[in-house]
């Protein structure tokens, strides 16, 4: 603690009434951090995180305290927690109002005898005094321990199979340690690595799970790194058991060895994850010994490494939440781990995820953000409840709500038929915070089950089910029956990847263990064999659907239909159900079952159909098998779920893929998309499919590259949205994801017209600004707005006095395409293979025989700073456009912008030639007699005509002045780029040639001063400069005849937002 720590010993009382909390003394204050450091005595049989958590924000509100350091010591425990908890009072009007906050956090370390105390070390002690609140904020992050094991993991995965990996400065290349047999392919060795890295972590977290005596779902003596020393081999001795042969098999029906101490306190789990796959290669010989036992080799010096890594980690089972966060190694961590590790084995994501450190994983403030706006969304059109009545349902601090028990019955209705999918479910994210806040809800509305209950048991015609909700409904097990009746009927998920389906599951399953209640003297410990997964996260391609007609010849008058076998149908419905909670051979029974019924409809389908070929609907409905594991190359939501109406909530992080890298397999049914338009991403066909998905009133929330909003790939995907009500776009100008490939927006629809619809909306230009999402500061804006920008452009920055600034900048104006033509420069680049851009750029001019030359980059404010040379040779160039381009009186202009503020035109009388960094505006009437295809195909007498009643120096004070500065960023610009096709759309006043000259001998002024040897030098001329680009500005105003309200806004626009 800093110098500054005083001690106290100070019992405090609390006005409400705690949950778990026996005593609360203060035990110290840092005046410097405004901290004061409690120490919190509770009493509970379970580990009650939230209600602590809850309970300590109280405690802080109550004595208008914005942070403190909470000691949490269990009656029942020798472990503690060591908590920083943070809130933000309110205040209103210059006075705080008592008892109430915001944006609560809890962060905490897991202390005491039986933890692992690498984290806190490294973290608490290692870095010696606290310096500021910041310093201490920081040894509290969550993300920090995250990234550090990720990082462990990353390394250990590219020992394993191989490749090459950067973290920091720091490069890893490996030949890889596994062995699989008959084959090197590098794909399956890091499928064969993720599965078995994520197979180990769920078997770690197990280990955490006990019984009240501490006995733990797996020994150590079978899982440490000890035990890799004692059992050599420990791969297929002890591992290939352990997945294929104990938790994949009830007891009684294990191998001998497999049914004795220390296995047989290991529970039969069921659900698939333990199954073996074809490329686990497990096959055992009539001696009991793997017939790979030679060929597929995973050391043990490896697994040791492994394992010694998650020994110096505290695990927890328990998943964080937004407000109650522990410092340990939790279930969500698998999602960071995987999310990155499958895109390494994705072709498309797999250079740049290997220099990630995590962030390809969806931050969790944003999956709870989406998942908290899209379940409010639907419950405010299902519902009666104000919007601040659902919000308080959906926070965790707020323990009371206050419904009435007609708006509780309410509630449960619509979760009870609500119907949601992740269309890229990658490892779960979204489905799981879908899972959480579904089971918060109910735990405040109906904590023990009654209302959900009586109304879910009995329409479960799935007898098994019932019967098992029932016993844990017995037991008082109320968290785990809510959990299994929400994953049966309401969520949905769907990956390309089958290995990001596995992870999905796994992290299922670890959310239906925690909550169970190990009984060591009951069979199989108490432990529910997991459900079967199969029916709720499905493999496949979710872009591709099925063929939308049958191909071949129909009975005059019928048009047959696969999906009007309703016996069939029914009886799909009903083994779905079955298969859920089975195992053994009656999942054996069921998948058979369920295949047969398959190839009876198909089979029924022929006899309409003539062959249809391969793309026809019957041979793809052939292609899928549930319960292989394999991707199927195309979707169907009510073949696959038996859902035909589509779904109530659609949510996902699409993949951003661009489209020369698209899969093949889509290219082919690209025609099926409206939305595919000019050099489009893969993220724009998901929004299309995810609309289609949705029934009416349905809600869409993505999060994706927020270029769609005012590129132009995204006009068609642009014009789809405003059919629909478009409810937020949350803009982030910044990288929230740290790999930085792209900058993203939250963006809501709902399914229903938009009338007189009001946009909520966030702009966030960086960290800075962060506060503007946690505090959740929209704006609003009319949608119809976005009809009348350029290309339907999104710009959610405008305002209404904006909006009539803009339009009355173009009152009364010519575009600069009619009096322009604006062109890019040339392209240095050769024909030639193995002559690069120097072969024509010179630094030097050796006897005049090269043209004078420039980028971008060397443009200032209204001269080039610096040049170059170029050996111009058309005949060998790429592109090299014409002579007279470059050779007449022009302007010319960037057209790659970090900054608003760089948007310049220089004027330019000397010939100098440029590249295609730079687009160049020629009078039409200049280029009258060119002889060069494009010129002469778009010029048109009234172009020339117009062009000669201007001047090049009118036009450069128009375009080099804060007004358009403040219209493109408005209007056009994109946050990189200025295209040749807007700067065809800037206003151009129409005056006279006399007009005109005022503006033309202050240009001419400013151009004295610019080419003077030493402008660049010289602070007084440059300090000229700024004077004439003054009075330019005013100039300018009055020319548009803008008021002065309407040029405070222009000129205090902040350029950088």
């Amino acid at each position: 603690m800093p110098e500054d720590f005083e001690e106290h010993d100070e019992k405090i009382e609390v006005s409400f009434q705690p949950k778990f909390i026996r005593k609360i003394v203060k035990i110290g204050e840092v005046r410097s951090l405004e901290m004061n450091v409690y120490q919190i005595t509770h009493h509970s049989e379970n580990d009650p995180r939230i209600s602590l958590s809850r309970d300590s924000f109280r405690l802080l509100a109550q004595y208008g305290i914005k942070r403190a350091l909470i000691l949490f010591i269990s009656q029942n425990s020798l472990n503690y927690r060591l908590s920083l908890v943070i809130i933000d009072l309110k205040w209103e009007e210059g006075r705080r109002v008592k008892k109430e906050y915001s944006n609560p956090r809890r962060y905490s370390f897991f202390l005491g005898p039986e933890t692992k105390t690498h984290t806190p070390e490294t973290y608490l002690i290692k870095k010696g005094r606290v310096k500021d609140f910041e310093d201490i904020r920081n040894r509290f992050s969550i993300e920090v321990v995250n990234k550090d094991f990720y990082k462990q993991i990353a390394i250990l995965f590219t020992k394993l199979a191989g490749g090459k990996r950067t973290i920091g400065r720091t490069k890893y290349e490996e030949k890889g340690s596994l062995q699989l047999p008959s084959t090197s392919d590098d794909k399956l060795k890091k499928e064969f690595s993720v599965r078995l890295i994520g197979r180990l972590i769920f078997c770690w977290f197990l280990k955490k799970k006990t019984s009240d005596k501490g006995v733990p779902l797996i020994p150590e003596e079978l899982l440490s790194s000890k035990a890799v020393t004692r059992k050599p081999g420990f791969y297929h001795n002890i591992l290939e058991p352990l997945f294929f042969e104990t938790l994949n098999k009830p007891l009684k029906q294990r191998k001998k060895e497999y049914q004795i101490l220390s296995w047989s306190q290991i529970p039969f789990l069921n659900g698939g994850l333990f199954t073996p796959e074809y490329h686990d290669y497990y096959q055992i010989d009539q001696l009991g010994i793997s017939k790979y036992i030679n060929i597929l080799k995973v050391p043990d010096n490896w697994l040791k490494e492994l394992f010694n890594i998650f020994e110096i980690y505290n695990f927890t089972i328990d998943e964080n939440t937004p407000v109650d966060v522990e410092l340990s190694i939790e279930p969500e961590m698998l999602g960071r781990i995987f999310e990155n590790l499958l895109a390494e084995i994705n072709p498309e994501t797999g250079n740049s995820a290997r220099k990630s450190t995590g962030s390809y994983y969806t931050p969790r403030p944003i999956v709870e953000y989406m998942v908290d706006e899209s379940l409010k969304q639907y419950l405010l059109s299902k519902t009666n409840l104000d919007e601040n009545k659902i919000s308080s349902l959906l926070a965790y601090e707020e323990e009371e709500v206050g419904l009435s028990e007609s708006e509780k019955d309410a509630v449960i209705d619509a979760l009870d038929v609500i119907k949601i999918i992740d269309p890229a479910c990658g490892s779960g994210a979204f489905p799981m915070g879908i899972l959480q806040k579904m089971l918060l809800i109910l735990q405040k509305i109906d904590p023990e089950s009654k209302k959900w209950l009586s109304k879910k048991v009995p329409r479960i015609e799935n007898s098994i089910v019932r019967r098992e909700l029932q016993k844990k409904i017995e037991t008082g097990n109320w968290n785990y029956v809510h959990k299994l009746g929400i994953i049966q009927s309401s969520i949905y998920g769907v990956d390309i990847q089958s290995i990001a389906i596995d992870i999905s599951k796994l992290r299922f399953f670890l959310s239906l263990i925690v909550d169970e209640k190990i009984d060591d003297l009951k069979d199989n410990r108490g432990i529910e064999p997991l459900p079967n997964l199969e029916f709720k996260f499905v493999c496949a391609n979710s872009l591709i659907g099925l063929p939308s007609t049958l191909v071949g010849s129909y009975k005059k008058g019928l048009q047959p239909k696969l999906f009007e076998a309703v016996d069939n149908i029914t009886e799909l419905k009903k083994l779905r159900e079955e298969y859920l909670r089975c195992y053994g051979d009656e999942k054996i029974s069921i998948e058979k079952k369920f295949q047969e019924i398959q190839t009876e409809m198909l089979s029924g389908s022929l006899k309409w159909l003539s062959w249809g070929g391969k793309d026809s609907q019957t041979v793809k409905l052939s292609q899928w098998n549930p319960f292989s594991g394999e991707s199927c190359e195309w979707f169907d939501p009510e073949w696959m779920f038996g859902i035909k109406d589509g779904f109530d909530i659609v949510i996902a992080n699409p993949p951003y893929v661009n489209v020369e890298k698209i899969d093949e397999n889509i290219k082919k049914n690209i025609k099926f998309f409206k939305t595919a338009y000019q050099k489009y991403d893969l993220y724009v066909l998901f929004y299309e499919k995810g609309i289609d998905l949705l029934k009416e009133k349905g809600i869409l929330t993505f999060i994706s590259s927020n270029k769609f909003l005012s590129q132009g790939y995204g006009l068609l995907l642009r014009k789809l949205f405003l059919k629909y009500q478009i409810n937020q776009i949350i803009n982030f100008n910044y990288d929230i994801f740290e790999s930085a490939v792209v900058r993203t927006c939250i963006f809501q629809l709902t399914n229903k017209n938009a009338n007189k619809n009001k946009i909520k909306a966030i702009e966030i230009n960086s960290h800075e600004d962060a506060y503007k999402f946690s505090d959740r500061m929209y704006k609003y804006l009319g949608q119809e707005v976005f009809k009348s920008t350029d290309e339907n452009n999104f710009r959610i920055n405008l305002t209404n006095e904006k909006i009539k600034i803009l339009g009355k900048i173009k009152q009364k104006c010519l575009q600069v395409y009619d009096i322009c033509s604006v062109n890019y420069g040339l392209r240095p680049v050769s024909l030639i293979k193995g002559q690069d851009k120097y072969f024509f750029i010179k630094k030097e001019n050796p006897r005049d025989k090269y043209k004078k030359y420039f980028e971008g980059k060397n443009i200032g404010n209204w001269t080039v700073k610096e040049h170059s040379f170029i050996d111009y040779q058309p005949n060998i160039m790429y592109n090299p456009m014409f002579p007279e381009l470059f050779e007449n009186e022009k302007l010319a202009g960037i057209c790659t912008l970090s900054d608003i503020e760089k948007l310049r035109f220089i004027y330019d009388n000397t010939g100098i030639y440029c590249n295609h960094s730079v687009v160049i505006l020629t009078l039409w009437h200049k280029l009258e007699e060119v002889n060069y295809s494009t010129i002469k195909r778009i010029i048109t007498k009234d172009k020339i005509t117009t062009s000669k009643n201007f001047s090049y120096k009118y036009l450069q004070t128009i375009l080099n002045s804060r007004m358009i500065k403040f219209y493109v960023k408005e209007l056009l610009y994109d946050g990189t780029h200025f295209y040749p096709n807007h700067i065809k759309q800037l206003p151009i006043k129409k005056i006279s040639p006399e007009e005109q000259k005022p503006f033309i001998e202050v240009v001419d002024k400013i151009l004295t001063i610019t080419k003077s040897d030493d402008y660049f030098q010289n602070q007084s001329k440059q300090d000229k400069v700024k004077e004439y680009e003054r009075q330019i500005d005013q100039m300018v105003y009055k020319l548009y005849e803008l008021n002065n309200d309407e040029i405070k806004i222009i000129e205090n626009f902040d350029s950088k937002k």
